[in-house]
């Protein structure tokens, strides 16, 4: 019996034996029970590459409950090892290109590439090096992404990885070349929901209806991190950034920790906006008109005090250009200057000639990196041929504003050799659109981005995201676009995005979206889409507007509102309008409809994701075409002279809004995201709702006094 026991605790030493040598060769083990793999950081690595470190540990113990070690050699390291280091660190050291056997050799003088390949010897070593310290930083986030199973965007869509206790692979491989689109950034533009949704880092001075408080510094340090997490290396931090003022100061501050590049709004170029230069002249006791025409000596000493600011940062992409206070042309804000064409492009490359003289003064890079956006005027210009562009300045050409097709100067333009081009993208814009609900699918972010390539303009892709949170799937497509372009499959992405975000639910959660995009009208000869949400606003508002002065005083004579004249697709009859909303309004309907056969397959943080991203904007979006189209009728009842239904269609005009307040109750569920729609300024459907019943109540008793009605 004792030997029996024996042999017995003999042959359980043999097996515990055995599963330590399991540990100590073969797989990768990043964490197997209570031990885990420790990690090595080269000497000299910046600081965003160790804080992307920080986020690998941190990421692995949300998903097993034990923390890495780091260590200060590889000596001290584990029987597992992750060593991370960009190329030039590692080419250094014997130790590692003997463990590698010269696997790296390929990443020298690359940019922004990157491998991740685990190895064998005297212990299970995994590689994390980058041609530089980006590559080795987008290495580090994409074995995070694709091995471990975090969501880059996890703070905006709350999921969260699963938890597991062991982690190990008997092959790690991720060999990354060059990203086809050198610069690859975000410009958070029109952020009113985030600039609401927490409390505030401090005020703006800046006279202007919105942004009246700087964004919370958490907000900018998770955008930051859900930027690299997604590889992109480039941000324009907020609308009208003055980091004069210290709280704005900060948000350039925390996203320079994450290693990429800044950049500044086309309408502050030399990171100076019309508010920002009457504030520098504020706080010296004088006023100048903002003005190269007018106070051209003005404008260079504020250009040439904000670049000196703007180059202590080391990674600075700059912009130059002329553009007035709030996004218009410079002549806005000085009628004075002379109207021809001719010279105002002369008057733009003037001073951008000046703006390249200054900045060649305070940068002091061998290579310095800058930009022009051509957007409207900038447009129309260079496409007559009035702009002269300085030397080694990247022409950055701009879509035609609800971010659906590029400008005619796009196309027209002969690309000098040697020149960087690029394009600025909207996959949100307010005023036309998209912004509460999305409207580019994959597949269209494809097609303007091949034309960039097939065009030569890939050196540079800005994308206007606006708030983030209503835009991950486009965010992670032109992620991979801009990446790895030829990789992509336009006809294949979105049912591979809805199989990772849904799972069962896939198929159906696919339909849904592809409903609601194809739902997105298009009118006239080039299919302009003109009914995004924000577009539908601004034609609702007019009406509005056009019903409460007929409705008011229905005796009076008014001219009949027979059709649209509006900066999208030209004259439009009101009954086509009427037609195409009403078409709309059915698409997003089935989309909704489609959108509840997956959700009834959904649990958990898939089931809340989808409610946010898809059914809370398709009801937004179904309000408010549901408003618009109430209007409408409303309007041709009102042409025809009957009154009475005219006012009852207003009175249907206002269930738009149970649908809008349903959606943004689903958008805003949970304690996290209890005041997203706070700072709903931009579109201000609140107001939208108010003005609609002020001009319902005040038709109603207008109505009532009627003679007829009496």
């Amino acid at each position: 019996m004792k030997k029996s026991i024996y042999v017995l605790f003999q042959i359980s030493i043999i097996i515990w034996l055995s599963s330590c040598s399991q540990f100590n060769k073969g797989h990768f083990q990043l964490c197997s029970g209570d031990k885990t793999a420790s990690v090595y950081i080269l000497p000299g690595e910046p600081e965003y590459v160790n804080l992307a470190v920080n986020d690998l540990i941190s990421d692995v113990e949300k998903i097993t409950g034990n923390k890495m070690p780091l260590v200060s050699s590889i000596e001290e390291s584990s029987d597992n090892c992750i060593i991370i280091g960009s190329a030039d660190h590692i080419k250094r050291n014997d130790r590692i290109n003997q463990i590698t056997g010269g696997d790296l050799d390929g990443l020298y003088g690359k940019w922004e590439a990157y491998r991740v390949k685990n190895y064998q010897g005297d212990k299970n070593y995994l590689v994390i090096s980058g041609s530089d310290y980006r590559g080795t930083m987008f290495g580090i986030y994409d074995f995070i992404e694709h091995y471990l199973g975090v969501d880059p965007l996890y703070y905006w869509t709350d999921y969260e990885p699963e938890e597991q206790k062991e982690l190990s692979w008997a092959t790690i491989d991720i060999n990354q070349q060059e990203p086809d689109f050198q610069y690859r950034g975000w410009f958070l533009n029109d952020e009113d929901l985030l600039t609401e949704w927490m409390e505030g880092a401090g005020p703006r001075f800046i006279d202007y209806p919105y942004y009246s408080q700087v964004v919370n510094p958490k907000i900018m340090e998770e955008v930051t991190e859900a930027l690299v997490r997604l590889r992109y290396n480039l941000i324009i931090p907020a609308s009208f950034v003055d980091i004069g003022n210290p709280p704005e100061k900060q948000l350039v501050d925390i996203a320079a920790r994450r290693g990429v590049f800044l950049s500044m709004h086309h309408i502050e170029p030399m990171g100076v906006s019309g508010f920002t230069y009457r504030n520098y002249w504020k706080e010296r006791g004088k006023e100048y008109k903002f003005s190269f025409y007018s106070n051209p000596e003005a404008m260079k000493e504020v250009w040439k005090h904000y670049a000196e600011m703007w180059s202590e940062y080391d990674n600075v992409i700059w912009q130059i250009g002329l553009r007035g206070t709030a996004d218009r042309p410079m002549w806005t804000d000085d009628p004075t200057i002379p109207k021809s064409d001719e010279f105002r492009g002369k008057l733009i490359s003037d001073a951008m000639k000046v703006q390249m003289d200054i900045i060649r003064s305070v940068d002091k890079r061998k290579e310095i990196p800058v930009t022009t956006t051509l957007w409207m005027e900038g447009s129309h210009l260079n496409k007559e041929g009035y702009l002269t562009f300085p030397e080694d300045v990247m022409i950055i050409f701009a879509d035609n504003s609800p971010g659906w097709e590029l400008q005619p100067d796009f196309f027209e333009t002969e690309r000098e050799p040697g020149r960087k081009y690029g394009i600025y993208y909207h996959h949100q814009l307010w005023g036309t659109g998209p912004h509460l609900a999305q409207g580019v699918s994959p597949s269209k972010a494809y097609e303007i981005f091949k034309l960039a390539v097939d065009h030569d303009s890939y050196d540079y892709g800005i994308l206007n995201v606006s708030n983030i949170r209503e835009f991950p799937l486009g965010l992670e497509a032109n992620s991979a676009i801009m990446y790895n372009f030829n990789q992509f499959d336009p006809d294949s992405y979105l049912a591979e995005w809805c199989e990772k975000r849904f799972g069962e639910a896939a198929e159906e959660a696919e339909a849904a979206y592809s409903q609601f995009f194809d739902s997105y009208q298009t009118h006239g000869e080039d299919d302009m889409v003109f009914l995004l949400d924000g577009q539908m606003r601004s034609f609702g508002r007019g009406l509005l507007r056009n019903l409460n002065s007929r409705l008011s005083e229905p005796q009076k004579s008014h001219k009949k509102l027979t059709e649209f004249n509006n900066r999208w697709v030209g004259k439009i009859s009101i009954e086509d309008v009427a037609k195409k909303v009403k078409l709309q309004k059915e698409g997003v309907a089935k989309a909704g409809e489609l959108a509840e056969q997956a959700r009834a397959k959904l649990e958990g943080q898939s089931l809340d994701f989808f409610e946010v991203n898809m059914i809370a904007q398709q009801k937004i979006l179904l309000g408010i075409n549901t408003w618009l189209d109430a209007l409408l009728s409303a309007t041709m009842e009102a042409n025809e002279e009957d009154w009475k239904a005219s006012v009852n269609m207003l009175e249907e005009s206002m269930k738009g809004f149970e649908l809008i307040w349903k959606g943004k109750e689903l958008g805003s569920q949970g304690e996290k995201w209890k005041h997203w729609y706070r700072g709903d300024k931009k579109m201000n459907l609140p107001n939208v709702e108010k003005r609609t019943n002020e001009v319902l109540k005040t038709a109603q008793k207008s109505i009532l006094e009627l003679p007829e009605n009496k």
